[in-house]
């Protein structure tokens, strides 16, 4: 069977990896890190992860946390403030297939020793140029999914699918315990048999997003990311300060401007291990097949090709959903050359859904315009479209195109209000 090597140890270099492998290739996974390093490394980015996404793992027999009830969340709460803090507006709404949200390190750790296991070559190298290379040589296919190294020089960014210069979020996520996403809630019966997500927009400042997730030590922490506008006020973190002080910090901002957000996580403070993510990401989509000095070329996938600011959980979701096309895309290749036409025209058939991720994110990201205050009004006031809005934010290809376009807003709302 043909051979394929992976460099990346993330959702995407793993998901792939398991797949080719239950199809009887031959895939080599390269990771900079063993499990062990992965598991008690710092602290990663924790992602919701939708339900279209989370099947994946289901048929790749994968969901080693399914047994735990802090693993998923049904249920999502998404609210607009104004500066002063005045509650604008709510949507809310059940997931179609719960979500999946644990702790990344616990995950792909795991995964990387489960890899080994069903019989996947797994080498432990920090990759470089030659590196792939020698991939090249010995590998029908050679896949790049991590989006670091300096042979990401090779990947030219493409200025005509992004948008921006510059981050437009400064990133703070905490890991935490003690929030409660439960207040404000008594009045809905059966609220406390579900998990939540409580995700808080304050116009023209960011966004506040609170939600559980399963520790590695098996436990209930709760991730609290501020998504700040640069400027607008809240985007006042130090990734080199104290842990616990920047939190602090924080939600005192919060307590001063935003009270009904800060009911959520009053009583909330950093876990022992004092971790968090912190930074500014500039969403950037680059050419997928970069050329090695030898001729032979390459394929950049995930965040190796598409970075999405996290604000609305496209990255990982996305990434996930790529590794499932692609595994059909090298199927049903057979045993023809893997060319650079041929990645590039894969790449072409993903961008055909990926394009309204990035659409959406940016949506977000600017601040919604009046075809998306008019929706989400509407869905503050039915269940019904609030809950087709919840369902889309995991396959966001299907707000096309009602979620920009004036006209099939009017019909999508009186469609839910017959």
């Amino acid at each position: 069977m043909r051979k394929i090597a992976i460099v990346g140890a993330g959702q995407a270099g793993l998901q792939l990896g398991f797949a080719l492998l239950r199809a009887g290739y031959e895939p080599t996974l390269y990771s900079d890190m063993t499990a062990e390093q992965i598991t008690n490394g710092p602290g990663r980015p924790v992602t919701i992860q939708f339900g279209p996404s989370v099947s994946f793992e289901d048929d790749l027999e994968l969901r080693f946390w399914k047994h735990s009830r802090y693993s998923e969340i049904q249920h999502v709460f998404f609210s607009v403030f104004s500066p002063q803090g005045e509650k604008l507006m709510v949507i809310d709404g059940e997931f179609d297939k719960p979500a999946q949200c644990i702790d990344l390190r616990m995950k792909f750790g795991q995964w990387l020793d489960e890899f080994e296991k069903r019989g996947g070559r797994l080498v432990i190298e920090k990759c470089d140029t030659d590196s792939l290379e020698n991939m090249a040589t010995t590998h029908d296919l050679v896949i790049v999914a991590a989006g670091r190294g300096q042979f990401m020089e090779m990947f030219e960014k493409d200025q005509s699918k992004t948008s921006y210069s510059e981050p437009q979020r400064q990133v703070a996520m905490f890991y935490t315990q003690g929030c409660d996403m439960y207040r404000q809630l008594d009045d809905m019966p059966g609220i406390r048999d579900k998990q939540l997500s409580r995700y808080s927009v304050i116009a023209g400042v960011g966004e506040v997003i609170k939600a559980p997730f399963l520790s590695k030590s098996d436990e209930e922490h709760h991730y609290v990311q501020f998504e700040a506008v640069p400027g607008a006020g809240m985007d006042m973190f130090d990734n080199k300060a104290d842990v616990a002080e920047q939190y602090a910090m924080g939600k005192e901002w919060i307590r001063q401007n935003q009270p009904l957000i800060y009911e959520l996580i009053e009583d909330s403070e950093t876990t022992p291990e004092k971790e968090w993510v912190c930074g500014r990401i500039p969403p950037t989509v680059r050419k997928p097949v970069g050329t090695l000095p030898s001729g032979k070329p390459v394929y950049a996938v995930a965040d190796a090709a598409i970075v999405n600011d996290p604000i609305v959980a496209q990255g990982l979701n996305g990434a996930s959903k790529w590794m499932g096309l692609l595994f059909d895309q090298i199927v049903a290749h057979g045993e023809k050359e893997f060319s650079a036409e041929w990645m590039q025209s894969c790449f072409d058939e993903y961008w055909e859904t990926a394009q309204y991720n990035l659409k959406f994110t940016s949506t977000a990201l600017d601040g919604p315009g009046p075809v998306q205050q008019k929706l989400m009004q509407a869905a503050s006031q039915n269940q019904s479209l609030a809950k087709k809005f919840v369902n889309c934010i995991g396959e966001a290809y299907k707000f096309h195109p009602w979620y920009w376009d004036d006209k099939e807003a009017d019909k999508l709302i009186a469609e839910f209000s017959v």
